[in-house]
This record gives structure tokens, C-alpha cells and sequence, in this order.
């Protein structure tokens, strides 16, 4: 079963798994780059794991568990959606968060549409 945790907090029952994106940047050394003769000259000093995250509507109730977690200025993802890396333990920020307008659903729950944010390996 995926999971997706954040400082322990599974939700991945929030995620909306079509509406991910994950991606590997690497890090090079402050003195890579190209020669004149045109060669990439490259050292490579890291790899960073990021992932681009939409949640289905979610009630106001559980955003309101979810954006704390984000809001730290770092925090423990715990998760096995990367592919190819096995389940993973990565320490992460979060720079982006954003939503839709909030609305009231039949219950008279307020619920929000489109939430999204990205964490991003330190």
C-alpha cells in the first residue's frame, strides 16, 4: 500500500496519485560548467528528490492537520512513490502551498478543491 508521511502523518489517503509529479535534480560543484571548446565539464555533488503534490477535495477539518506540517521550516517525508528508490526517509521543506476556493458540501462541511504544494529535499 503507497504511503506518504510527514512528521509521521500518512496522507496519502488526501493525494490525488494522477495529479502528481515527482522529479531528481542533481547538484554540481560550484565549478562545473562548459569549457570554451564547447565540453560540459561536470562534478557532481548531490542528488534532491522533489515532488509535486495534489490533494482530492479535502474537508477544512484535515487541511487543517496537513498545512501545520508544512508550514515547519523542515520536516520528515517518509514515503515509497518515488520510483526505482525503494521506500525512502528524506528531510524536506515545503516553498509552495496553494488552493481553490473553499465550499460547503452537503454535510455543511467547508471543503477545498485543488490544494497543492511541493516539498523538496534539503
Amino acid at each position: 500500500m503507497a504511503y506518504f508521511r510527514i512528521d509521521g502523518e500518512n496522507i496519502i489517503k488526501y493525494i490525488d496519485l494522477g495529479g502528481c509529479k515527482w522529479s531528481e535534480n542533481d547538484l554540481d560543484a560550484p565549478k562545473s560548467g562548459r569549457t570554451l571548446d564547447g565540453v560540459m565539464h561536470r562534478s557532481k555533488v548531490a542528488e534532491k528528490r522533489r515532488a509535486d503534490i495534489k490533494l482530492r477535495r479535502v474537508k477544512a477539518a484535515d487541511l487543517n492537520i496537513i498545512l501545520p506540517l508544512l508550514r515547519q521550516q523542515y520536516f520528515t517525508v517518509q514515503t515509497d512513490l518515488f520510483p526505482g528508490a525503494g521506500p525512502l526517509e528524506m528531510n524536506m521543506y515545503c516553498s509552495t502551498r496553494s488552493g481553490g476556493i473553499g465550499i460547503i458540501d452537503t454535510d455543511g462541511k467547508v471543503c477545498y478543491d485543488e490544494t497543492s504544494f511541493n516539498v523538496i529535499e534539503r
